[in-house]
């Protein structure tokens, strides 16, 4: 296997921080798109939990955390300092993520699917999301970055929801209220990081393996 393997779902901000992470340290991958609502027999075989993203390395271990994704990618390369070295930074990072997935993630999907969540309207949770934004922007005030001056392991664990939040908001949402937000995930759009890892691609599935895609950013952003 000269590769690691990406089972992934464009849309699923988990699945992008992956993404992210192989980009950033130009790591080579094949994708494999799957649908969420016919999941292949064989992803299931590998982690029946049955969520993406699911990597397959090279030596044939298997991760099922977006998290973990992010750890194993930067054992492998690091030269840029994406996860420091220092113990309080790196539980700062942690504690950044921490409030993201308690404040900030579970709104944006109740906002997007607030049909399913009756007991707040969408404009309740709109509120919720945007109320994190606020303290999001203001640390940014600080640092170009979510903690340091260029960007790291946490950058790339909370862009997805920010990113999601947007795309979701985008006719309701005065970005501008928000610039350090606006600036920080600018500095990605125009690295064309994100174009790259939302690009669409084929439904891979048992039946037709030969729908997955060899990603690779350096040769993405040599091509641009």
């Amino acid at each position: 296997m000269p590769y690691p393997i990406l089972y992934s779902y464009r849309q699923c901000p988990y699945a992008m921080r992956a993404r992210l992470a192989l980009a950033v340290a130009n790591i080579d991958y094949e994708l494999r798109e799957i649908s969420l609502q016919d999941k292949p027999k064989s992803f299931l075989q590998l982690s029946p939990k049955g969520t993406v993203p699911v990597l397959c390395c090279p030596d044939g271990s298997v991760i099922d955390e977006s998290l973990d994704i992010l750890h194993w990618v930067f054992s492998q390369h690091d030269r840029e300092r994406w996860m420091p070295l220092q113990v309080n930074l790196r539980q700062e990072m942690e504690n950044i993520i921490g409030k993201v997935s308690k404040e900030f993630s579970p709104y944006v999907y109740r906002y997007r699917f607030f049909e399913k969540f009756p007991e707040k309207s969408q404009q309740d949770y709109l509120s919720l999301c945007t109320q994190f934004l606020y303290k999001l922007d203001k640390r940014l005030t600080h640092s170009k970055f979510l903690l340091l001056q260029h960007p790291s392991y946490v950058d790339f664990a909370v862009l997805p929801f920010v990113y999601q939040f947007k795309l979701a908001a985008n006719e309701v949402l005065n970005f501008s209220k928000y610039p350090n937000v606006a600036r920080w995930l600018e500095a990605f759009e125009s690295s064309k990081l994100i174009e790259h890892v939302m690009i669409e691609a084929p439904l891979w599935s048992d039946e037709q393996p030969q729908n997955n895609i060899l990603m690779s950013y350096h040769k993405y952003i040599h091509a641009a």
